[in-house]
């Protein structure tokens, strides 16, 4: 499953509470543009996935690094930092 709509804060940490509960065992949960915090300055998608994997409702998932490579090069040729959570 793929987040890339609105990436404020609050959007993403809302559709991490809304959707987690559609990933199934195995699957992925991506949180597209977190290089946005950076960019921007202040905290939006990347600070909300963290906020998240702290919360009791993200205890069966965990960060999957080994995927971060493929999608950065993947995702329509552009750059895409992602947060891939997999439960």
């Amino acid at each position: 499953m793929v987040l890339d709509s609105f990436h404020s804060y609050d959007n993403v940490r809302r559709e991490l509470e809304l959707y987690h509960e559609f990933v199934t065992s195995g699957m992925h949960l991506v949180v597209q543009d977190t290089k946005l915090d950076r960019l921007r300055g202040r905290r939006a998608a990347k600070a909300a996935a963290a906020d998240f994997m702290r919360s009791s409702a993200a205890r069966k998932f965990r960060v999957d690094k080994s995927r971060e490579y493929l999608l950065y090069y993947t995702a329509q040729r552009r750059v895409s930092a992602a947060c891939i959570l997999r439960l």
